[in-house]
């Protein structure tokens, strides 16, 4: 089996960058619709055990390490154990 080019690969690297950056401003606008209609602390049944709570990442303090960009508000999951 042949090797990709390295220019296939750098075009396939790009192209997936791309598709995540889309991903991510997808899942900015479904974030932005839950803030716009829930409060920090809020839950929603999300099925099969599974809840998600909008969290305010700063209710507790000023500044949050993260390694890259941080959002005030995300949405947290969890599963009920059972």
């Amino acid at each position: 089996m042949a090797k990709p080019s390295l220019a296939t690969t750098a075009r396939k690297l790009l192209a997936a960058r791309d598709r995540g950056k889309e991903a991510y401003a997808e899942a900015d606008t479904h974030l932005d619709t839950l803030i716009s209609q829930m409060k920090p602390g809020e839950t929603i049944d999300l099925g099969n055990g599974e809840t998600a709570e909008l969290h305010d990442q700063f209710s507790d303090r000023n500044v949050v390490w993260k390694p890259a960009g941080v959002r005030r508000f995300d949405i947290k999951t969890s599963r009920s154990r059972g």
